[in-house]
């Protein structure tokens, strides 16, 4: 009885696994292998333009179908007007698909013609709170006022001072003024990954220090 019991509850569970794992492998199949050809060699012709009535971006459109009726049955590729058109190299008018894109188009359709749901079909219309309309960056652009700071002689500008009334309120000193030598090192590791090469060194030497360089 209990293995009965224990069945009866294991079972739903696998099967619901085994459920998720194919639908996995079809969309994966179908990313990989069926929406690039479409896109690259079918919706030129048939999304906006719509030749013979018939678009393919869609598996309710292919459904559909056009002027000559559904352009495929899913689960019988011999049915498949598209698989017929490709076949007799009718389409795409780009040229012959290769071999194997039309036999992953076959298996395609064998397997059901799987096709995801749009992007957000069913979802509910998002819409922003009143406690997310709070947040800084929706807040309108504002003059704000400059902290007063203890150190006054080390802010060069207004940023300087929000910087540094931080670091005062978390008991931080500002690191000390790099040397012009030290701004060079970190900039060409920044940007190339080595030190400064020797011609560099030699022209900053040459040239006119500033007043003050912030680290």
């Amino acid at each position: 009885m209990h293995r009965i019991a224990l069945g009866l509850i294991v079972l739903p569970l696998l099967l619901n696994a085994q459920t998720q794992d194919d639908s996995r492998e079809k969309k994966d199949f179908f990313e990989n292998h069926i929406r690039p050809v479409l896109a690259q060699s079918c919706f030129t012709c048939h999304t906006n333009s719509q030749m013979g009535g018939l678009r393919l971006d869609s598996r309710a459109d292919i459904l559909k179908g056009g002027a000559s009726g559904p352009a495929l049955v899913p689960g019988d590729p011999e049915k498949s007007l598209l698989i017929n058109m490709v076949r007799d190299y009718k389409m795409p008018k780009s040229g012959r698909l290769q071999d194997q894109q039309i036999a992953d188009l076959v298996k395609w359709v064998k397997d059901g013609a799987y096709w995801p749901d749009p992007v957000g079909v069913n979802a509910r219309p998002y819409t922003i709170t009143s406690k997310q309309r709070e947040f800084w960056s929706f807040q309108p652009l504002q003059h704000a006022q400059p902290p007063a700071v203890k150190n006054t002689s080390w802010p060069q500008n207004d940023i300087d001072r929000f910087i540094l009334a931080r670091l005062e309120k978390e008991g931080i000193q500002p690191a000390p003024i790099a040397d012009r030598r030290t701004l060079l090192r970190r900039v060409t590791y920044d940007l190339t990954g080595l030190p400064p090469t020797e011609q560099e060194v030699k022209l900053l030497r040459r040239t006119n220090p500033p007043r003050r360089m912030r680290p």
